[in-house]
């Protein structure tokens, strides 16, 4: 279960407030508080395929200039590998 940190870049600090509501909707998403035209996020999702997806739709709203991954753990996925490999 991949979660990954991000900031999200508004174009202008005035569209900050209505990414963050556009985006607030989908339940994977954590969204802070805008500072300036920034907006801390994270996204929590079931797998890598489901993180690219919400990603990309972040970056496709309009007044999102681009984003920033801060951080992506892969905690249970690694827990998963290593009792299969453990034998």
């Amino acid at each position: 279960m991949p979660i990954s940190g991000l900031v999200i870049s508004c174009r202008d600090a005035s569209e900050a407030q209505g990414v963050a509501e556009s985006i607030r909707s989908d339940l994977r998403l954590e969204v802070g508080a805008p500072e300036s035209n920034r907006l801390p996020a994270v996204i929590d999702a079931e797998c890598e395929d489901e993180m690219r997806e919400i990603h990309n739709r972040i970056l496709e709203t309009a007044g999102v200039e681009f984003i920033d991954v801060v951080c992506v753990h892969f905690e249970d996925d690694h827990i998963e590998h290593t009792k299969r490999n453990a034998g």
